[in-house]
């Protein structure tokens, strides 16, 4: 028997991408990862969950973290360039050679326990981290929490929830007191808890799950373009109203990092200059062009009102998963569109054309609908699906005519 070896960094991503959940839970990958001496929990860490603002969240944390001198590891998904930019240190990606390194010394592991593509990511960080010694790293989840990848974790520092709504209801419920339960299930004992702006059952169903944990609320104020966290005013960089949440989440959680000594003077210009690339991006100021990982229901009304702080229609260019119910996302988007044009990209999930009404303009390809969109010389959003906006943006950034602001 050829034992299986990778080489080529595209062919080993192709290889992980098509491993599949073969289990129900991730009680195997816990007994795993428990089996090479839980790599996971031989660093710092801190735990985010939520049904949108992880990302963001998880960015300025960790501009926050390396402007106070840490090295900071970052688990985030799903990508937005390579499969390589999930898993960062000090927001440069693990090169091609140390994943090969990593994947071809566990793959009979990989093989034999039958682990998945996040869980194969998940372990690859944690080796990766704790080799080479992070100050602590930042672990997003993929998907709810209780029974995510991630959720291996057994003593991070903070566990952070940034917001509740619906999506992936098919596994994490069809309520959002379900799907909180879900999101509330990586607290672990011992943990400091942080819950985002939510209404206030939502919060006491977080804080039921949490019980005897250290419980703090995201609380922030914000006065014109200023955000107060503490006393302290930061400047905010984004014409996201919904950035707003994220950074105050990430200046609480430092708060509360009793064992890291932050660093505040020249903090404001760090999180002046602090973005994360796909959300709220403006790759055109002129007329604008935005894109947005806007992708259920709770994102596309977050996004809806930014642009409503414009005072002006947009030409709006959509593509997503069909278990998003995109037609009901395309309801609430037609409040600032000029017009609607819809497209797809080349995935099974994705939802098909034919499935949306003749009202809105179609594209099979998505290259053709950016340039329809963007010969039209009007405002224009992309939103949708966050591997739309990842073709999106890049093709976006190859057009001659377009610079990145």
């Amino acid at each position: 028997m050829i034992k299986l070896y990778f080489t080529d960094i595209e062919k080993a991503i192709t290889f992980v991408t098509n491993r599949h959940n073969y289990h129900h839970g991730f009680e195997h990958f816990a007994k795993y990862m428990a089996s090479i001496g839980n790599p996971q929990d031989q660093f710092r860490s801190i735990h985010i969950a939520g049904t949108n603002g992880k990302g963001s969240t998880t960015n300025y944390l960790k501009d926050i973290l390396r402007h106070s001198g840490y090295k900071v590891g970052t688990f985030t998904s799903p990508h937005l360039i390579s499969h390589l930019d999930r898993i960062r240190i000090d927001d440069k990606w693990i090169i091609a050679d140390t994943f090969l390194f990593y994947l071809n010394k566990y793959l009979d592991d990989i093989l034999r326990f039958e682990l998945s593509m996040f869980e194969i990511d998940m372990l690859i960080a944690s080796l990766y981290f704790k080799d080479e010694k992070v100050d602590i790293a930042i672990i997003e989840t993929g998907l709810g929490g209780r029974l995510d990848s991630t959720n291996v974790l057994n003593y991070p520092l903070v566990d952070a929830i940034v917001s509740i709504g619906y999506d992936h209801m098919d596994r994490l419920g069809n309520t959002l007191e379900k799907i909180a339960r879900e999101k509330a299930g990586i607290i672990k004992k011992g943990s400091k808890v942080v819950i985002g702006n939510m209404p206030k059952y939502l919060e006491n169903v977080i804080k039921a799950y949490a019980k005897n944990n250290h419980i703090f609320n995201n609380n922030y104020e914000f006065n014109l373009d200023k955000l107060i966290v503490d006393g302290k005013a930061y400047p905010f960089n984004s014409k996201a109203l919904y950035q707003r949440h994220n950074m105050a989440m990430a200046l609480n959680i430092v708060r509360i990092l009793s064992d890291f000594k932050i660093n505040y003077d020249g903090l404001d210009e760090v999180l002046l200059k602090s973005s994360w690339a796909g959300r709220f991006e403006i790759l055109d100021n002129d007329l604008p062009i935005i894109i947005d990982g806007a992708h259920n229901q709770l994102g596309i009304r977050a996004l809806i009102s930014s642009l409503q702080e414009y005072d002006k229609e947009f030409n709006i260019i959509f593509a997503a998963m069909k278990d998003k119910e995109p037609l009901k996302l395309l309801e609430d988007l037609k409040v600032i569109a000029k017009r609607i044009i819809v497209t797809k990209i080349d995935m099974e999930r994705c939802e098909k054309l034919d499935a949306y009404p003749d009202m809105y303009f179609k594209y099979a390809d998505f290259k053709e609908a950016i340039d329809f969109g963007i010969s039209l010389n009007e405002p224009l959003v992309i939103c949708g699906s966050l591997y739309f906006i990842s073709d999106a943006r890049k093709y976006l950034l190859e057009k001659a005519n377009l610079s990145k602001k």
